[in-house]
């Protein structure tokens, strides 16, 4: 069957240049005797095959119109469950032959789907009637047994059309128009990936020039004068804040310990209950709005109520309570208050020329642009490493030559692929 190809190419072997662009077509060339051979072996299993189908319907119409012989010598019961087999035999053999649809184009596609459908047919034609074939085989056994034979003519062309399209020739040539296909397309992706890469370098390299440009421009900012005011204005900020801080535990730590005996007092006096209440809960609060210190006054009957026995407190504490009421006096709280004012206006003055100086809010603003620059130079690269990492595992020089030793070996040609531009 393969006799052309056996001996097509026992040439001497030719060289060939063909530009990667042109393959498809000379391969067509080259390949089109083999792949001709064999469509024109397909097509006249075809044609065999419609013919046989021709058969298969005559063969249908005598089963179903064929007498029985010798009926007298036949039971009425018998008969009757023959010819109900008969008929949904040929009703199942009508559907069989209905089924199958022959191409009109006969290549190898066609022929490897047309016998993957006539085998799955066959198989479950064969698996539905094997009881009923054996039963109407009783009565009608030279109209079966040539149905029979045709269905084993069917599967004998079907076998030979897989001989074809199995070819070991034509699955190589098949192979071969794959690989260049695939060769193709790698080259474009490698081209696409290289492209790529060069854009993302382009990238990177502005990013970085962006990043030493920013760098520079922080260096030099925190360098000027403007800055420098800034800093120191932000030290001396830090440190009003806890001398604030400071003040506000002094005054806690000198009313704290009255809370509790500020808090009985107040349930015996009949005046600034809530003043009384403020200074023994937010102490803080309470001496910063207490203009007049009326705290004085109140800490003093507070001590006589205590020393006549009117507030009791255990004797153990006493002591310590009226230790503490008297470290508290007028000219101590002022000077406290005066301390935290002074601290508080110069806290705000500080505020105020902190906003006024721009250098903090341009530091800021450089060194968010820097921390976006980093981000995106580390995506960038990553991004590169991937695509290089990529455009490495694409060996075009490989795939060439693994595709060259192929068409030398199916061909006889030694062809050399010359690639339009380089990768």
């Amino acid at each position: 069957m393969f006799h052309f190809i056996k001996n097509l190419f026992k040439k001497e072997i030719e060289k060939a240049d063909i530009p990667l662009e042109n393959l498809d077509k000379w391969y067509e060339e080259k390949s089109k005797p083999l792949l001709d051979e064999s469509n024109n072996n397909i097509k006249f299993k075809f044609n065999e095959f419609n013919v046989l189908l021709n058969t298969l319907r005559k063969n249908i119409e005598s089963l179903e119109k064929a007498e029985i012989k010798e009926q007298e010598k036949i039971q009425d019961k018998v008969k009757q469950v023959v010819l109900g087999h008969r008929e949904n035999y040929v009703k199942r053999l009508i559907q069989f032959v209905n089924i199958i649809n022959v191409p009109n184009e006969a290549n190898h596609e066609t022929a490897v789907a047309f016998c993957s459908n006539i085998i799955k047919e066959l198989d479950e034609f064969s698996e539905n009637t094997a009881k009923t074939f054996y039963t109407v085989q009783h009565l009608f056994a030279d109209e079966v047994n040539q149905l029979a034979s045709d269905i084993k003519r069917i599967d004998s062309i079907i076998k030979n059309i897989k001989d074809i399209t199995e070819n070991e020739k034509i699955l190589k040539i098949k192979e071969i128009k794959e690989n260049i296909q695939k060769l193709k397309y790698l080259k474009f992706k490698k081209e696409q990936l290289i492209s790529q890469f060069e854009e993302q370098k382009t990238k990177l390299s502005k990013l970085e020039k962006d990043k030493i440009d920013t760098q520079n421009q922080i260096s030099r900012l925190e360098k000027s004068e403007e800055y420098s005011d800034y800093l120191s204005m932000r030290e001396r900020l830090s440190s009003i804040t806890n001398s604030i801080s400071d003040s506000k535990t002094d005054i806690i730590q000198m009313f704290s310990p009255l809370a509790g005996s500020l808090k009985k007092f107040k349930r015996i006096t009949l005046e600034n209950e809530d003043l009384i209440e403020k200074y023994s809960e937010y102490p803080v609060n309470a001496l910063l709005a207490d203009k007049e210190l009326k705290i004085i006054t109140l800490l003093e009957a507070m001590k006589k109520n205590i020393l006549s026995g009117s507030l009791e407190i255990r004797d153990k504490k006493k002591e310590k309570i009226l230790e503490k009421i008297n470290l508290i006096h007028q000219d101590k709280l002022n000077q406290i208050i005066s301390r935290y004012d002074a601290l508080k206006n110069e806290k705000d003055l500080m505020l105020k020329k902190i906003k006024v100086n721009k250098a903090w809010l341009k530091n800021d603003e450089l060194k968010y642009k820097l921390e976006h620059v980093e981000n995106s130079l580390r995506v960038y690269k990553e991004a590169n490493e991937e695509l290089d990492k990529k455009i490495q595992g694409i060996d075009i020089n490989k795939l060439k030559q693994e595709l060259e030793n192929k068409l030398k070996e199916l061909t006889n040609v030694e062809v050399s692929i010359k690639e339009s531009s380089s990768v």
